[in-house]
């Protein structure tokens, strides 16, 4: 190929390169999504960027129109620069706006939660349940309130992520503390039982039903590479008071397994909080 073919090989190349540069910025500036929200928006200053976008648009078509694909790639450019500035500038207001509408719709899970949790309350009451487990779903529903104020405070004040952990936090509180009203967990014992077997089985059903708590309701805090780090500490440790108390058990010495199994639960609760969940004893 002589030097004047790769000129104009290179020339055409070029022009065609333009061409479909061109074709990306237009679409970009008139058709994205972005551009459709910059234009039905109300930042001005991101429709000043949008408008820049389109001039340097028209100057590169035209300079392409004229040959001059030197020219007509630096109109792109600054074309293009222009319209990146406008998607930055309403970047920041869109995901505003969508952590308030997440909060929003969490809070009314979170008051429809809190309705649902007075009913059973009510119904275990009629039922004749425990005292201290009513007492105890009593407690958290009052630190769920205070804590869905506190998150409306956050809120007004413009702290989202700071408003959305609390009453996230609030919600699966009362989750949790549902969970355990319908299991007929009474998180504080004050039963009496005829053989420290009979206890013992109670235990293990205590302990299984908060454990069972961290794989249901707080799966997703569980799953968090940092919070899951922190509070498997004290569920290894839980497991292995578990295994012991159940070595105490099948040595007849329900006794001592009872106390370690208490301690194991305890560890179990420990995670939960660690988790920044809300839980009574």
């Amino acid at each position: 190929m002589s030097q004047e073919s790769r000129r104009i090989f290179a020339a055409q190349a070029a022009e065609q390169g333009v061409g479909q540069n061109i074709s990306f910025v237009e679409r970009l500036i008139n058709e994205s999504a972005a551009a459709k929200q910059i234009k039905s928006g109300d930042n001005e200053e991101a429709k000043a960027m949008h408008a820049k976008a389109l001039t340097q648009l028209e100057a590169a078509k035209t300079a392409q129109a004229k040959g001059d694909a030197e020219a007509a790639a630096a109109a792109l450019s600054e074309a293009k620069k222009a319209m990146f500035t406008a998607m930055r500038l309403i970047g920041g207001k869109v995901v505003k706006d969508k952590k308030r509408e997440n909060y929003q719709h969490k809070r009314q899970s979170l008051e429809a939660l809190l309705e649902a949790q007075q009913q059973v309350q009510k119904e275990k009451a009629e039922q004749g349940a425990d005292k201290a487990m009513l007492d105890a779903a009593e407690e958290v529903e009052r630190h769920a309130r205070k804590e869905l104020a506190q998150a409306q405070q956050q809120f007004a004040a413009g702290a989202l992520d700071a408003a959305m952990k609390l009453v996230n936090d609030a919600y699966l509180s009362i989750k949790l503390s549902i969970t355990q009203m319908h299991n007929g967990d009474r998180l504080v014992r004050s039963l009496h039982f005829e053989t420290k077997e009979d206890e013992y089985k109670y235990e293990l059903d205590r302990n299984d039903t908060h454990k069972m708590l961290i794989n249901t309701v707080l799966k997703e805090k569980h799953e968090d590479p940092r919070l899951g780090k922190m509070m498997d500490i004290p569920l290894h440790k839980a497991d292995q008071l578990r295994q012991q108390a159940e070595e105490k058990a099948g040595q007849g010495d329900y006794e001592g397994a009872i106390k370690l199994l208490e301690q194991s639960t305890q560890q179990v609760i420990r995670a939960i909080r660690l988790g920044g969940i809300f839980i009574p004893g």
